[in-house]
């Protein structure tokens, strides 16, 4: 498709344009089977309990998109900006920055601009934009979770889509929400799977509790959710990809629909409330002292304080979560939270990490050890750009994108253990992950003031014949952090013994010094306290890494490396981390 620029009319002059076109070839007349009574007002708004960013939304009226501080910019046009059909139509954007655009989540974003007036009119001139390219079903953005978000935002933020004295375009938007709706309806059996089924479901509640109608969607929305909640949210409170980020942002969608509930004094489902009680008792487990959720399987690091708000309750954290892989020790200030499980089923993978075994550790407010994090929004057909730099200067190309995108999920971009830089679970080509480890398990005790955590998996069982067995204790007090990593040869191999790397990422704020034997590295916190690590059985470096955990932007970090050959039938390395100076 040939892209092209023009300019942004005035919002008459779109509406206009597009009743002309209405009239022409109406979308109402392309898919019968989603014919019905037209709402004709809205029997009140959901609520969104989280408020958007006033400077991304001023972004967005300077024709840009953000999300996670990351711009899309237009490669087709001399200034980058986006016109309101253009967006919709451009070849040049990748598939999950196309999820975010179509599910109108950004109209949050708009909603906190300062300048309401041209926030509204950039609203509507974005929704006729949308309509005249993607009023009849299209795969991706008539996809059932795209569709639900899409839904629940347009009803959410209809001070901005629906504020108009044009009652053409009020009807017709109604219609459409209409027609949406029927949408999930009809397409309920072929839900896709995961969070995504529930934001569909979510979106269809929604509709059935602000859009009047005679079709029963409440009830069948309700009906659904009793049906499939208890599939997708295990018995500890996890979801089955096993990613932080997408869990909190269904726990919010799921706590914006109890709201709605209440607004319209209906009756909340028992199933939802005990959903919501199993999930927050997760995500405290999954989150560090500062407040914000560990890096496992794409997350990043985000505040859970303003969620915690809005559930309202003293929920207690869940002190492990077996079903849903992860450990956690809690020693006074110390926390160390470990991935033990395989990732997430193919079908739900393509954003799964292969970090079997990885950990990270916080000493207070202050986090020592990380994972790389997540790179899933850069826009890398556009380059990487810093939404603060006025000039606009790429600093990436589309490769190193693609690239970055790939390694963050990777075993090396995780604090644990890799054999010939070969990953522990395949990701294939077309971003799913492939052979993983058939056998994780873990145990978790504590005896004599020592608390420990072991895991073992045998994701390279299949390449090198070897399992990969690593134990953690920590000291009640957090002040000595001991491990061991172990590879156990199934089959002795003499020739060509694999290499291994232990690698333990620091976050950014952390000093590291390598002394001059090279024997110990120093770890200075942002508290001030430091800490020795020491190890033995393999030798010992200090390197750059990278750090995309707090979405701002690129941070360079270091990483420590113990490295070494497996040249025995069982080989050990110990490893260290001591308080020295509080």
């Amino acid at each position: 498709m040939k892209l092209y620029r023009t300019k942004d009319h005035g919002l008459s002059h779109q509406i206009a344009d597009w009743r002309n076109k209405f009239k022409r070839t109406s979308y109402v007349g392309k898919e019968r089977s989603l014919n019905g009574k037209m709402p004709r007002k809205l029997l009140g708004t959901p609520e969104d309990p989280w408020k958007g960013s006033a400077k991304a939304g001023k972004v967005i009226l300077k024709h840009y998109f953000t999300v996670y501080k990351q711009l899309l910019l237009n490669p087709q046009s001399h200034d980058y900006t986006w016109d309101a059909k253009q967006i919709w139509i451009s070849e040049d954007i990748n598939d999950r920055w196309l999820e975010y655009l179509h599910s109108f989540n950004w109209l949050r974003d708009l909603s906190a601009a300062i300048d309401q007036k041209a926030a509204l009119v950039r609203a509507q001139n974005l929704v006729v934009g949308w309509i005249e390219a993607h009023d009849e079903w299209h795969k991706l953005s008539w996809r059932a979770d795209i569709t639900g978000r899409r839904i629940v935002n347009w009803l959410a933020y209809a001070h901005l889509v629906l504020d108009t004295d044009d009652l053409f375009f009020r009807g017709n938007i109604l219609r459409l929400l209409g027609r949406q709706t029927r949408h999930l309806v009809r397409s309920a059996k072929n839900f896709p799977e995961g969070v995504d089924k529930i934001l569909a479901i979510v979106g269809l509640v929604q509709a059935g509790l602000f859009l009047p109608n005679d079709e029963g969607w409440l009830e069948k929305g309700i009906s659904f959710l009793e049906a499939e909640l208890p599939k997708e949210i295990l018995k500890d409170g996890g979801i089955i990809s096993r990613n932080p980020a997408e869990h909190h942002c269904l726990l919010r969608d799921l706590l914006m629909l109890r709201n709605g509930f209440s607004l319209q004094s209906k009756e909340i489902p028992k199933i939802l409330d005990e959903a919501i009680s199993r999930m927050v008792s997760f995500m405290l487990c999954l989150t560090h002292a500062d407040g914000k959720l560990a890096l496992f399987n794409g997350a990043y690091e985000e505040d859970i304080l303003p969620t915690l708000k809005m559930a309202g309750e003293n929920f207690k954290m869940m002190k492990d979560a077996e079903e849903t892989g992860f450990r956690r020790l809690e020693c006074d200030k110390t926390i160390l939270i470990m991935d033990v499980s395989p990732p997430a089923p193919l079908n739900l993978s393509a954003k799964s990490h292969a970090g079997t075994l990885s950990f990270e550790l916080s000493r207070g407010q202050s986090r020592m050890i990380v994972n790389c994090g997540s790179a899933a929004y850069l826009p890398n057909l556009q380059g990487i750009f810093d939404c603060h730099n006025e000039d606009q200067e790429m600093v990436k190309d589309e490769q190193e994108d693609r690239d970055i995108y790939w390694m963050c999920r990777a075993t090396a971009a995780h604090s644990t253990a890799i054999i010939s830089n070969r990953n522990s679970s395949e990701i294939r080509d077309d971003g799913l992950i492939g052979h993983s480890p058939d056998f994780v398990k873990s145990t978790k005790t504590f005896k004599q003031d020592i608390y420990n955590i072991t895991g073992h998996h045998d994701g390279y069982r299949r390449a090198f014949s070897l399992d990969h067995i690593r134990s953690i204790s920590v000291t009640r007090d957090g002040t000595e952090i001991r491990g061991k990593d172990r590879f156990k040869s199934i089959k002795l191999q003499v020739k060509n013994p694999p290499d291994f790397d232990i690698r333990f990422h620091l976050h950014p704020s952390v000093k590291a010094e390598l002394n001059k034997e090279g024997t110990e590295v120093i770890l200075t916190l942002e508290s001030g306290e430091k800490w020795e690590f020491t190890s033995g059985g393999a030798a010992l470096k200090l390197s750059d890494s990278l750090y995309l955990g707090a979405v701002e932007n690129f941070q360079a970090t270091q990483q420590i490396i113990l490295t070494g050959y497996i040249d025995k039938k069982l080989r050990e390395v110990e490893w260290e981390f001591r308080l020295v100076k509080e």
